[in-house]
């Protein structure tokens, strides 16, 4: 994405650039339309998941944003598992009635 439209974000929302890739932009997002939090939902999927037969996958390293995803799925009325962390790497979520595996280590 071109720098300057990055800036123009990361300014409407009062964030820095970095701050753009980071849980705090999903927060952010909560407090806007329906249809800006649909958006970033499907821009995570495509961008670091994957859909299969049963469920959405998402890969993200970043435990904070995944706890931020969940809010913006459960903003969107979809229904959605806590976060279950297990001694090896990765969690699941349910995602639309479907369980969804989350690499905690990308």
């Amino acid at each position: 994405m071109p720098l300057l439209i990055l800036d123009i974000c990361a300014k409407a929302l009062e964030l820095n650039r970095s701050d753009l890739k980071s849980y705090k932009f999903l927060n952010k997002l909560l407090d806007l339309p329906k249809e800006y939090r649909i958006q970033a939902l499907n821009a995570l999927i495509v961008d670091e998941g994957r859909v299969g037969n049963s469920a959405i996958t998402i890969f993200n390293g970043d435990y904070l944003m995944l706890l931020e995803l969940k809010k913006i799925i459960e903003s969107l009325s979809i229904p959605c598992s806590n976060l279950i962390l297990r001694k090896e790497k990765g969690g699941k979520v349910i995602i639309k009635g479907k369980l969804a595996n989350v690499n905690l280590d990308q």
